[in-house]
Parts: structure tokens; C-alpha cells; sequence
């Protein structure tokens, strides 16, 4: 059914109608902002009123609707003017080559039907396709672009490699001239920044180091242009900082700092650092020691922007390095890191977050830097350390990513090859049998429902990638003689589609760039894959609370007022005297619980159920609640037997705990009595997590105790 837009169509205001005319053209955001003289600000500001008026997903559907005055000969040839600029790409893959061809000829026997009867009929619509984006790619040692899945390959830029997309599409990061410049999609606006530029989570603004060992901050065009970290100010040290990386908020990015007393290394210092973006504060988060044996690498943030995860540089040595290194996670706060990995390959084409936005992780496990053994894919908890092997000792496995409804995971493997050189003719022919599989995460046995996705002898498969609308799966290929090339295959299978002829390193790095280091092929200095989102983020109501008084556990604090006591299960905890809130209707539970926990020495009551002493041993997050001392986790866990028997849906449940000790749990004479606060939701239920979340927080926040601590 087509919606009726035209009494929205009329509700715009004339700068929005100019918008939409543009749209329909396809211009990008900036380009819309140098078209009418506005900012760029301006032009997200009415692009998204305009979806938001004529109650459209995204652009694209929007600029697939007639704009009034228009003639009927523009409103039908705007939505392919739109897809020869973008390139747009059908919904569904395995009819994408299909739905071109019908496109091209329908339009074409539209186009005749206007010329020979004047009129296009009444009420025809033609609606644009979905996008796929558009890839970088490195031919002959020059910067590529294509639009995909068929337009046309336009060479950007000449003698460059490692193209990095920033979130728009509209410019890109590369290395030139031994420097990190940055450009326009198109070519255009060619400029160099500083050293270790990476773009901000959520807008087309990068941070770098400059010259001066500066942290700064500016948007793709090089406006707005502060400094977040002032260069050293001593100049009889040395001082080198790298590693950025932002936080998930786009508001802190956590750096690594090393200083030495003369012009080369042994270091004196070495620590990883977070700064406010605006340039308000920065201070340590861990030091290595003085002097230092090890250095540090910042890889990530947690989702919750809590912790820092970074890898220990392990007396600084290549060696090491090469092999994998330590991985452990340290409180933004500052605060002992716990490890959570022995060790582990560091590249980021190795591991890959969940969508979800909670704290899993798929990772590329095992050290050593052979590739063609010892690995396998895992899923790996942040707070926790858990790890849950996916893949067994049989099949050397690595490049995991997650499906957009992270419920599975594409990765790459082959048969374990064993003890065999580094390189030559026998690692060729090893690597040569990897190729492209899928599994679920989630299922009753981990890594269960194993599918391979390609299989073609003459092909070694590698660096699969998800569409975001996950039915498609982006993968290279490299032949027997070393050429690589870019295909797609559907992710429910099927036959594979080659996109991109060849991709080529520069001709003067090794000949063997495709063999790889130990068989790990660099992709990202090759290849970049930028897609567009799908439909604006969900607009969320916020939570209006109730308060609650609890005479029994003796606290009072708020809850959502839509939600009722006693609603949900509260998954895995059976306790006495539980307190449990959730909404009345929901497909899954989801919730906060609390409930009093005694740990003695002798005995042991009903609601004795943690070993505390234990837990505060471990817990890595301490705060204070109330005059109290709290330790806070999160957790991934299997799912309730109970509910998974019912339903047959085995997705884990996650749960955010708070221990509050009314009592001192050092003190080995007093029995520890603690409040435990839970939160819990299903694995991938969006919006219930990012209400129980805000419950949690609510709920804390508010907490208060009926008597003094």
C-alpha cells in the first residue's frame, strides 16, 4: 500500500522543499550545504526534518516521493538519477541484478509511454532501492571508489593506500606521501592532518597528533579546529603519543603517552591517558611503572564507556607484538587492570563488537602469529573475561563479524595446517583452502549450525563483512596466482557475485602483500566498506518514575511508572523477599530486581546465595551509594533453562548486578550483609535494554537507606 504524502508534501516549508529537490538528485549533505549557502549543520538539521514530515524511513525514500511543480518526466527520472549517483542497492541481493534490469527497462518503457500518451499514469511511484554503499580499494597503488554493487570505478587519488570512511561517506582518511591526508569522496579538498587520525563515532570530525605531539580535535574540512591536549611542555623530554580512540559518546578519546629523557627509547614513562574532548580535562587512567617494563596499546572502550581495553606491549618487543599480546581492561576512573586475555592478535580485523551495543565480543583466539593454526572464534565478555570457544582445535578460524541483528557471526577457516613455514609455497598452499562460513552465536551448542558460504577450489576466500541489512555478505578473493578481487554472496547462500575486478598493492611493496605476514593479509590497507544506516534511529520517550519505600529491606528509591511490581521473572536469581519491577507486557522479561544477601561463616540463610567476600575480591567497578561501598558488574549468561524449554530460544540474558555492603566485607568477625540491585534483559532487545538501563541508573541514583551507614 503507497502511503498518501501529498498533504505532508505541502506541509514543508520552501527551504525544505529546496532540500527534498536535492535529495532527489542525490546530493549528498555537504553537497546540499555548499548548493544553497547553508551550513552543513543546517542541511542534517532540514534532511531530517523532511523524513520526519513525510513519515519516511530515510533519504531515500523521501527522495523517491514528487516534489510539487516538479513534471511528471523529473518526478520519475529523480529516483535513477539517485541511483546512478549513489548507487543504490536492492533490499534483497539475490535479486539485485534482476531488479536493475527490470528497473532500466521499465523506466525506458515508461519514458516511451510519456512521449507516445503524455501521461505516466495515474498514481505510479517508483520507489528507490536500498543502498549497499560504496567501497575504497587500492588498484596499482591508487585510491578506487565504487559505488555498489555495479557502478561505475573511479580512481580518486594517485600513489595513496589505507582509505578509512568517515561515518557520512563524504570524506575518507588515507596515507599519501608517507603523510595521513584526508579528502572528499570525490578527490576534492586534498589536505594533511597529523599522525594517527581517526574519525569520531558519529560525525565526519577526526582527532589527530600534530607535529608538536598535540592532541587535536577538527571537523573533515578542517573547521572548528581546537586543541583537546597541549604539546609537552618540557623540551628536554621526549614525548610521543598515540593510540587514539574515542569513546563511544564521541565526547573523551584515551590515548597511550611515552616519555624518555633523551631523543630515543628506554622509556621512563609509559601510561594511557583519557581527555575531555572540549578540551576541559585530561588525566592518567594506568601507568606501566618506573621505569617502564611494558608499554601500553588502547584498543577499545567498553559500550558503557566505563573501561579502557588495551593490549600490554610486553617489554616493548616486535616480537611479541607479532605473536599477540596480554589484553586487559582498566576503569576510566584509574584503578588496577584485570587481565582478560593471555594473549591475542591485536588487529582490528580480528575481533569485532557486538551491534548490540552490550559487552560481547567476537575475537580471533590464540597466540602466535601463524594463521593458519591455533585460532578460533570466541566470544569474549568485557568485565567478565569469560570466553566461550565457537570454533574447535580442527579448523584455524579468524575475522569474525557479527550479523546486524548480532545473532551470528561470518568469519574465515580453514583446516588446521599445523607446524609448516612462514612462508613460501607450503603456507600458499595451506592458506589456499580458507573460506567463508557463518554460525549462530546464540544456540543451545555454542557454535552450532555451521554453514559454509563459499567453496570454490580455485578461490582463497577471506575478510567477509555484513550488509546492515544482512542479506548480503562482502568478501575477497584471491586467486591462485595472487590476484585479489571483491565479491558478494547472499548470507542465507547462493551463488557468489564478483563486484571489484582487482585489487592491487602498490607495485613497490612486497610481491607477496596476498600471501600475508604468517598468512595475515593486511586488509584495511587495501579495502574500506562505507554504508549508509538504515532509517533514522528510533526516537525513545523518556521514563517518568514512582517512588517506592521498602520497609523489610529498608531503602526507598524510584521505578518507571509504567511498570508494576512482581510484572517479569527475574532471570536466575531465586531469593526470599525478592522486589521485582518490569513492565506488564513484554515479549521478553526484562527489568530491575532487588533483594537482601547474607554471607556467614556458619549456616546459611535462604537468601544466602553469593559468596561475597569472593565477588569483592573481584568485581571491577567500586562507587559509593548512599555513604556505602558498591562493586557493580555486568554479565553474560546462558539462557533461563526454564524459558529456553518453553520457547526453544536459547539468546543469553544480560545482567548489570550491584553488590551495597551494609557492613564491612573486610572485616572477617562481621557477617557480610549486602543489597544486590539487578538489571536484566534479553540479548538483543534493543529497546529493553536501553530501558532497563535507565531504570538501573534511576534506581541508583535515588537509592537512599533508612539508617545511617
Amino acid at each position: 500500500m503507497v502511503r498518501d504524502t501529498s498533504e505532508a508534501l505541502r506541509g514543508l516549508t520552501t527551504r525544505q522543499r529546496e532540500v527534498l529537490a536535492l535529495l532527489q538528485r542525490g546530493l549528498t549533505n555537504e553537497e546540499i550545504a555548499r548548493e544553497l549557502g547553508i551550513t552543513l549543520d543546517g542541511a542534517k538539521w532540514h534532511v531530517s526534518e523532511i523524513i520526519a514530515r513525510l513519515g519516511v524511513r530515510d533519504r531515500y525514500e523521501a527522495a523517491a516521493l514528487p516534489v510539487a511543480g516538479r513534471g511528471r518526466l523529473a518526478r520519475l527520472v529523480a529516483p535513477i538519477t539517485l541511483l546512478g549517483k549513489t548507487n543504490l542497492a536492492p533490499a534483497a541481493y539475490v535479486l539485485s541484478a534482476a531488479v536493475l534490469v527490470l528497473a532500466a527497462a521499465g523506466a525506458a518503457a515508461l519514458l516511451w509511454g510519456i512521449a507516445r500518451n503524455g501521461s505516466a499514469g495515474r498514481g505510479a511511484r517508483v520507489v528507490a532501492a536500498r543502498p549497499l554503499g560504496k567501497v575504497a580499494y587500492i588498484r596499482d597503488g591508487d585510491i578506487w571508489v565504487k559505488a555498489l554493487p555495479d557502478g561505475p570505478d573511479r580512481r580518486v587519488l594517485a600513489a595513496a593506500n589505507s582509505p578509512d570512511w568517515s561515518t557520512s561517506g563524504e570524506w575518507m582518511l588515507v596515507f599519501a606521501d608517507d603523510q595521513q591526508q584526508v579528502l572528499r569522496a570525490d578527490g576534492s579538498d586534498l589536505r594533511t592532518v597529523g599522525s594517527g587520525a581517526v574519525w569520531a563515532p558519529d560525525e565526519d570530525v577526526l582527532t589527530y597528533v600534530d607535529a608538536d605531539e598535540a592532541i587535536i580535535i577538527e571537523r573533515a574540512d578542517g573547521s572548528d579546529r581546537r586543541i583537546v591536549v597541549p604539546a609537552p611542555g618540557v623540551e628536554t623530554e621526549r614525548v610521543d603519543r598515540s593510540g587514539l580512540r574515542w569513546d563511544p559518546s564521541g565526547t573523551r578519546i584515551a590515548y597511550a603517552e611515552q616519555r624518555t629523557a633523551d631523543t630515543t627509547p628506554p622509556w621512563t614513562y609509559a601510561g594511557i591517558w583519557v581527555a575531555d574532548a572540549d578540551g576541559s580535562d585530561a588525566h592518567e587512567v594506568h601507568n606501566t611503572g618506573s621505569p617502564p617494563q611494558d608499554g601500553v596499546v588502547p584498543l577499545a572502550w567498553t559500550p558503557n564507556g566505563a573501561e579502557i581495553i588495551f593490549a600490554l606491549d610486553v617489554f616493548f618487543s616486535a616480537s611479541a607484538f607479532a605473536d599477540g599480546l596480554p589484553i586487559y581492561e582498566v576503569p576510566v576512573s584509574s584503578g588496577t587492570p584485570r587481565q582478560l586475555v593471555p594473549g591475542m592478535l591485536i588487529a582490528d580485523d580480528l575481533r569485532s563488537p557486538s551491534p548490540l551495543g552490550n559487552l560481547t565480543i567476537a575475537i580471533t583466539d590464540g597466540a602466535g602469529r601463524e594463521m593458519w593454526r591455533n585460532k578460533a572464534i570466541s566470544l569474549l565478555t568485557w568485565g567478565s573475561g569469560n570466553r566461550i570457544p565457537l570454533t574447535d582445535a580442527s579448523t584455524a578460524a579468524f575475522a569474525p563479524s557479527w550479523s546486524p541483528d548480532g545473532q551470528q557471526l561470518t568469519y574465515v577457516a580453514q583446516p588446521d595446517a599445523g607446524p609448516i613455514g612462514g612462508s613460501g609455497q607450503e603456507l600458499a598452499t595451506a592458506t589456499h583452502e580458507r573460506h567463508i562460513w557463518t554460525m549462530s552465536a546464540y544456540d543451545p551448542v555454542p557454535g552450532a549450525n555451521q554453514r559454509q558460504l563459499t567453496d570454490d577450489p580455485a578461490f582463497r576466500d577471506e575478510r567477509p563483512q555484513w550488509s546492515n541489512d544482512g542479506a548480503t555478505v562482502l568478501f575477497a578473493r584471491i586467486d591462485g596466482e595472487f590476484n585479489a578481487s571483491l565479491w558478494t554472496v547472499p548470507s542465507a547462500g547462493g551463488d557468489p557475485l564478483r563486484i571489484v575486478d582487482a585489487i592491487s598493492p602498490p607495485g613497490t611493496w612486497d610481491s607477496d602483500f596476498f600471501i600475508g605476514y604468517y598468512g595475515q593479509v593486511f586488509w584495511d590497507q587495501v579495502l574500506d566498506w562505507w554504508q549508509p544506516p538504515i532509517g533514522p534511529p528510533p526516537v525513545r520517550t523518556p521514563l517518568a518514575f514512582t517512588s517506592w519505600n521498602d520497609s523489610e529491606l529498608g531503602v526507598s528509591f524510584e521505578y518507571p511508572s509504567g511498570w508494576i511490581r512482581g510484572a517479569t521473572p527475574m532471570p536466575y536469581a531465586s531469593c526470599v523477599g525478592c522486589l521485582i519491577f518490569g513492565p506488564e507486557s513484554a515479549p521478553h522479561p526484562y527489568g530491575i530486581g532487588l533483594f537482601a544477601a547474607l554471607d556467614m561463616d556458619a549456616g546459611c540463610a535462604p537468601t544466602c546465595i553469593f559468596n561475597i567476600r569472593a565477588l569483592a575480591l573481584d568485581w571491577p567497578r567500586e562507587m559509593t551509594i548512599d555513604g556505602r561501598r558498591g562493586l557493580q558488574q555486568e554479565f553474560e549468561r546462558q539462557a533461563p533453562l526454564g524459558l529456553a524449554d518453553q520457547t526453544g530460544d536459547y539468546t543469553p540474558y544480560h545482567e548489570l548486578v550491584t553488590l551495597i555492603f551494609r557492613e564491612d566485607a573486610d572485616d572477617p568477625e562481621v557477617d557480610v550483609d549486602a543489597l544486590v540491585i539487578h538489571g536484566f534483559w534479553r540479548d538483543g532487545d534493543a529497546a529493553a535494554e536501553a530501558e532497563a538501563r535507565a531504570a538501573y541508573v534511576a534506581l541508583l541514583d535515588a537509592l537512599r537507606f533508612d539508617s545511617a551507614p
